[in-house]
């Protein structure tokens, strides 16, 4: 299937001064948000790469690995990992393609090869096991990975997850089914389309800095569509989620554009021991939309492990 076409054909891919200036100012926010958590960016070399990532040192406290989704980065954890630090230690990692972690043309972005790249960061720092939250594609890594390294993983922690399908299609899957890609932006237009799919209550951002997140968008629209190919149309297998035997927690947004609600039972279907929150009036991104709310459900799901 060819998921190169936007929602957009005509308009110039260039981004203005002022959309750059945007987009380094909204860098700069980010990163003046994370040191005011106490979250220190940090690289490791896993051999095939560099991960980029952000690092919470608690020292004897359980370690809490929070994935993102397909074209976010590790800073869409900030205000959720904010409300965690004091009884956890924190690693969330660019994945491979996003944010500060290199992509690769020829690499092989798909679920089981980035599931190993996770283990290798583990490895390297050292983490025998840790407790996984993910997001979307997150979400779907994360399962992956605990289903292939369950002696690693003391509990799965899933926002709108990818990785089983949806009785109901979302606009989504409506709108790449049709050629029409709105993660492959062109232009701001296109970008505005795609902000109102991925969130029902998102923060505020100043336009300046939504039209540098635009920019990055148009700029990284080659790489997303050759990652975006190499999972999207994956699914998970009933003898993966066999394996899964650790304590599981699924939240969804009610109002998620992007996967749709609907996928929520068969994810019951396939881990009994799963527990679910519905978040009413809430998209795709609970972490980003309420981070108070989301962390603290997931808070207490911990305490229960």
């Amino acid at each position: 299937m060819d998921f190169s076409h936007s929602t957009t054909s005509s308009a110039s891919p260039c981004c203005s001064r002022q959309a750059q200036f945007g987009l380094w100012l909204y860098q700069q926010n980010m990163a003046a948000e994370a040191y005011c958590y106490g979250l220190r960016r940090r690289q490791a070399d896993i051999g095939e790469l560099t991960i980029d990532y952000y690092w919470y040192a608690n020292p004897g406290k359980p370690t809490l690995v929070l994935l993102h989704g397909f074209s976010a980065d590790k800073s869409i954890w900030l205000r959720f990992a904010r409300q965690l630090r004091r009884h956890y230690q924190l690693l969330i990692p660019d994945l491979p393609g996003h944010g500060e972690t290199p992509f690769a043309a020829d690499a092989d972005h798909s679920m089981p090869r980035q599931a190993e790249r996770l283990a290798l960061l583990l490895a390297t720092l050292h983490l025998s096991q840790v407790h996984l939250i993910g997001n979307s594609m997150g979400g779907f890594l994360a399962t992956v990975f605990a289903s292939r390294y369950p002696e690693q993983v003391l509990s799965l922690a899933l926002q709108d997850p990818a990785g089983l399908s949806s009785a109901t299609p979302s606009q989504l899957e409506q709108q790449v089914r049709q050629g029409l890609n709105p993660f492959l932006q062109l232009d701001f237009a296109d970008f505005t389309r795609f902000y109102a799919l991925s969130m029902a209550r998102p923060p505020y951002i100043p336009q300046l800095m939504l039209k540098g997140i635009a920019c990055r968008y148009q700029r990284q629209r080659a790489l997303l569509a050759a990652i975006f190919a190499d999972f999207f149309d994956a699914r998970l297998t009933a003898a993966e989620l066999a394996q899964i035997k650790v304590p599981v927690l699924l939240c969804w947004g009610e109002e998620d554009q992007l996967i749709d609600i609907s996928a929520a039972a068969l994810w019951q279907q396939q881990l009994p021991q799963l527990q679910l929150q519905v978040f009413a009036g809430i998209g795709h991104l609970p972490m980003l939309e309420i981070p108070k709310q989301s962390a603290t459900v997931y808070r207490h799901f911990l305490q229960r492990c």
